[in-house]
């Protein structure tokens, strides 16, 4: 009985030095892979299409700004309704 029990905790031992140190590295440091904000996901692929925009001077950089603030805004309003969800109260700003 000992011997089964010491070599099960050499094989938890063994199984434990052989995790690749990428694997560790993706779990630890990039966190995209295993949490997921919509919000801030939907506003990124925003942003970046109006940087595209402008950096292709397809808009001006006052239209760009302008266009930003209202992204800035209404994701700022999205993060605001999602935390008063959370927080369980009723008046949602809206």
């Amino acid at each position: 009985m000992k011997r089964a029990i010491l070599f099960f905790l050499m094989l938890i031992l063994t199984g434990c030095t052989f995790i690749r140190e990428e694997m560790l590295e993706n779990y630890s440091y990039g966190p995209v892979g295993w949490i997921k904000d919509p919000h801030f996901a939907h506003y990124k692929k925003d942003c970046e299409a109006l940087e595209s925009q402008y950096l292709k001077e397809n808009i001006s950089y006052a239209d760009y700004l302008e266009k930003k603030k209202v992204l800035d805004d209404q994701y700022d309003l999205e993060v605001q309704e999602r935390n008063a969800i959370i927080r369980g109260e009723e008046n949602q700003p809206r």
